[in-house]
């Protein structure tokens, strides 16, 4: 496992900001097989993890073939998902609902598992492009209307900046809806989150759900047009 990987590191022409993306990526997979491995871990996060860290494996071992300004956006893909998984290893940065938890981990598992299948020669066309879609829509959350109304809120509302750079990080890890509430629930946005609840806006339902309910069932009150 990570054969070819650990030798495009070694490489003396694979250029150094590749070979620093590599080290990060093959960090990244080996705290999360040891999370897995770990007896305290939950059953099922542990096969969550293992399942996570199989696909950052592959798609990691895929990259060489790829070419070199393909190879950068890709390996740019896998460094944001990378940081998801991290995340979801830290004890003040992961969800504190295991419910919020779960559904997390659920979207880093689709997400390596696309990275994974989009170019992998074993993979049929249809999964290739599956998983291009899948990406594809993870990489376009920063543009998605309902993000851009959703952060102007959150703008408009003073939110330090920890805050906006919080849930921008967390929307480009993860996507639209999911990701960007985990950034709003994080502890920079408190003070933001517990104003905006008794505003009375038309985003102030959300802003009270992630107060009190696990964010991961909050989408249901993003305000439509």
């Amino acid at each position: 496992m990570l054969t070819s990987t650990l030798d495009v590191m070694a490489a003396p022409n694979t250029p150094p900001m590749e070979r620093a993306a590599y080290g990060t990526i093959v960090d990244g997979i080996i705290k999360t097989l040891e999370t897995a491995e770990n007896p305290q871990t939950p059953p099922m996060e542990r096969a969550t993890f293992r399942s996570i860290a199989q696909g950052m494996t592959e798609a990691v071992e895929n990259a060489p073939n790829l070419l070199p300004d393909e190879r950068a956006q890709f390996l740019d893909h896998v460094q944001w998902t990378m940081k998801a998984v991290t995340a979801l290893q830290h004890p003040t940065a992961r969800p504190r609902d295991p419910k919020d938890r779960f559904k997390i981990q659920q979207t880093v598992e689709e997400t390596s598992n696309a990275l994974a299948r989009i170019h992998d020669r074993r993979a049929t066309p249809e999964e290739r492009s599956e998983a291009k879609r899948k990406l594809d829509q993870r990489t376009a959350s920063l543009r998605n209307p309902e993000y851009l109304e959703f952060i102007e809120e959150v703008k408009r509302r003073k939110a330090p900046a920890a805050c906006v750079d919080t849930i921008n990080n967390r929307t480009r890890e993860v996507g639209w809806r999911e990701g960007s509430l985990w950034g709003l629930s994080d502890s920079a946005c408190g003070t933001t989150v517990a104003e905006a609840a008794q505003s009375g806006g038309r985003w102030s339902a959300l802003f009270e759900c992630v107060q009190q309910e696990p964010f991961s069932t909050c989408g249901v009150y993003v305000p439509r047009d």
